[in-house]
């Protein structure tokens, strides 16, 4: 399976199996062989994204370790009794995604929630969103920031045509209807945009959400 990972593959596993110099080997080589399988056959960019949803290698192997003794080492006497501790205490690692169920309701959340209480509604699917690892960071990132940067164009776009209009060198055919004059209002723009980049987020989210593992 080797010659199926990428470099940055390669490089991850090998982290996390120094990482996870702790864990019983039969845990160790189980959760090795499972994210090595998951990362297979992935070119270097989608591997690079997965990698990110997977986390850092020593957060993983805290949360596999649960407190469970290195499997050698220590004192003889002190390690015999921990060593003999049942595999059912090992703390299964957290996954990797969230439930399918929760992308979507996420999504909704960030597509819909904004109409159903206004400004905090959405700030609750955004919240929801960083809250699990579905999403990459990137993804994460231009959810949050789409409506306030296209907000922005907007009203530098109004200010643009105001200050063109005001100088007396208006748009050829632009001041001549009160209709379009109207659209470069940037207030105007502002709530019909409002309308409609949070349901496109929303789509945009769910598809990416559902596209994971």
């Amino acid at each position: 399976m080797t010659d199926q990972l990428s470099r940055a593959a390669r490089v991850y596993l090998r982290e996390l199996d120094a990482a996870l110099a702790g864990v019983p080997q039969a845990l160790r080589r189980d959760i090795l062989d499972g994210i090595a399988s998951d990362l297979a056959g992935l070119d270097p960019a989608a591997a690079a994204e997965r990698i990110e949803q997977l986390g850092d290698p020593n957060e993983i192997a805290a949360d596999v370790s649960g407190g469970v003794p290195a499997a050698s080492g220590g004192e003889p006497g002190a390690s015999a009794t921990a060593l003999a501790a049942p595999p059912a205490q090992v703390a299964p690692p957290a996954p990797p995604v969230s439930p399918r169920w929760y992308v979507v309701v996420t999504s909704l959340v960030v597509a819909f929630g904004g109409f159903v209480i206004p400004v905090i509604g959405w700030i609750a699917g955004i919240t929801m969103m960083w809250m699990s690892r579905s999403w990459a960071r990137w993804e994460k990132w231009t959810a949050t920031l789409l409506p306030f940067a296209v907000l922005a164009v907007t009203f530098a776009a109004s200010a643009i045509a105001g200050a063109v209009e005001r100088a007396g060198a208006p748009t050829p055919g632009v001041s001549d209807s009160p209709l379009v004059v109207s659209a470069f209002s940037g207030w105007h723009a502002a709530i019909l945009l409002m309308f409609v980049i949070p349901p496109v987020t929303g789509i945009w989210l769910l598809v990416r959400g559902l596209r994971r593992p």
